[in-house]
């Protein structure tokens, strides 16, 4: 079921207030106190008579089949439909880093930077769904870590990269895929596209400048270096993506039929149960990733950051453009809770809710996405200047996105009977 609601139905988003004094607050990690901790929960695997939704016209199954359902709609409509597109848009961003390469004019390069916008737009949704190959294996059930092969921030070293565009480290495949996955992926084709200013990101100590082999290279030289750079980086996420979509693939080694399985013949989740908390420990992505790290580190919300504010920290300083790949995500959430993008109609996080007879939070929850989407369009300007001149909308923003992982987090896990992921779990700092 699609909740349609405006933003005003809702109340504006500052009825949300921060839990404490800023910007030293506790992380939203902590343990709360929430409503709906005596709702009923989903025995998954015992619970097996339907349920006709007549909300949609679609026949929702309860228990371990309805929960199949689910796992296999968003398998299939958000998480590997987002990896064969990222693989039409990594190839595209080959050819147009190739073109700004052999080029080195300034429309080249602007089609190269469009193109590196076009990929990341469709990788910033499979990054809600870490799940399987994508995710790293001490957190992830089959994990491969093949996520971080592509994006792996916030773990970015833009001293390494300059470190390896002096050295020419850039110039095959194979010696860039040695470097570090800190030095390779869609951050270091950022930083190689859009950093204009011909300097480095090394301290004044570090070799390249203590020698003055950077200096000598001069800014026009650097431009070309960074364009070959980003080619070859290209080069290699183009690859990984092909590695990653081929996992999930019927036709290749088939994560999807083994997260459409589980409980039911899957040889990784023994349980439909199982299955269902790997989706959503995947998920935690937005209570985690958009909300601590992508915009409450930046504000100074949480006290990883030290000064009043650390702008520095956005996820992609160089393009201004991490709010508009946030709200991406944030989408990408919602597409995953609902079973497929609107206006598609699937097997979802709402349909489990509602045949648990819990469909006011399925409300609050869609009502609690329509605002944090809003939101966005409060703040103004580009992140890293936003948390100092707009600082007030982008704690709107912070506030509004955490109400969502919260009612995810404490009232969804609660009546759905999932556990925490254990990145999530005890870390309360």
């Amino acid at each position: 079921m699609r909740v349609e609601v405006s933003f005003l139905d809702v109340g504006q988003p500052d009825a949300w207030a921060p839990d404490a004094a800023r910007p030293d607050a506790a992380r939203p990690d902590a343990a709360i106190d929430a409503p709906g901790m005596d709702a009923p929960r989903i025995d998954a695997d015992d619970r097996d008579a339907p349920t006709f939704d007549t909300a949609t016209d679609v026949f929702v199954p309860t228990g371990a089949d309805g929960i199949r359902a689910v796992l296999g709609a968003v398998g299939e409509n958000v998480a590997l439909a987002s990896m064969r597109d990222f693989v039409v848009v990594a190839d595209a961003l080959v050819v147009a880093t190739e073109n700004a390469r052999t080029l080195g004019t300034p429309e080249s390069l602007e089609a190269a930077r469009l193109a590196w916008h076009d990929a990341m737009r469709v990788w910033q949704r499979v990054e809600v769904l870490q799940m399987g190959p994508a995710g790293l294996a001490m957190y992830t059930l089959g994990g491969r870590g093949l996520r971080d092969t592509i994006h792996p921030w916030p773990f970015v070293s833009y001293c390494g990269i300059d470190q390896a565009t002096v050295a020419e480290r850039y110039v095959d495949v194979a010696t860039l895929g040695a470097e570090p996955v800190s030095a390779r992926g869609m951050s270091a084709i950022e930083y190689a596209l859009f950093e204009t200013t011909g300097s480095n990101r090394c301290a004044a100590s570090a070799a390249i400048n203590a020698d003055g082999t950077w200096a000598a290279l001069g800014r026009d030289e650097v431009a070309r270096r960074r364009t070959s750079y980003a080619h070859t980086a290209a080069v290699l996420v183009a690859a990984q993506a092909r590695v990653l979509v081929n996992a999930w693939e019927p036709s290749g080694e088939n994560f999807l039929g083994t997260l459409a399985t589980a409980g039911a013949g899957s040889t990784l989740y023994p349980s439909a149960q199982v299955g269902l908390n790997g989706l959503s420990d995947a998920l935690f992505y937005l209570y985690k990733d958009v909300t601590d790290l992508k915009i409450g580190i930046p504000a100074g919300i949480y006290v990883d950051c030290p000064t009043a504010t650390c702008p520095d920290n956005v996820e992609f300083p160089f393009s201004d453009s991490s709010l508009v790949y946030a709200r991406v995500n944030v989408e990408a959430f919602r597409d995953a809770y609902l079973g497929a993008p609107p206006p598609m109609d699937a097997p979802g996080f709402d349909d489990l809710l509602r045949s648990m007879g819990a469909a006011d939070l399925d409300r609050r929850i869609q009502e609690a996405i329509v605002v944090a989407l809003a939101a966005f369009d409060l703040v103004d300007g580009p992140l890293e200047i936003a948390v100092d001149t707009d600082a007030d909308d982008v704690l709107i923003l912070h506030d509004a996105i955490r109400a969502v992982a919260d009612l995810f987090r404490v009232e969804l896990l609660t009546v759905l009977d999932l556990e925490l992921p254990a990145r999530v779990e005890g870390d309360n700092d």
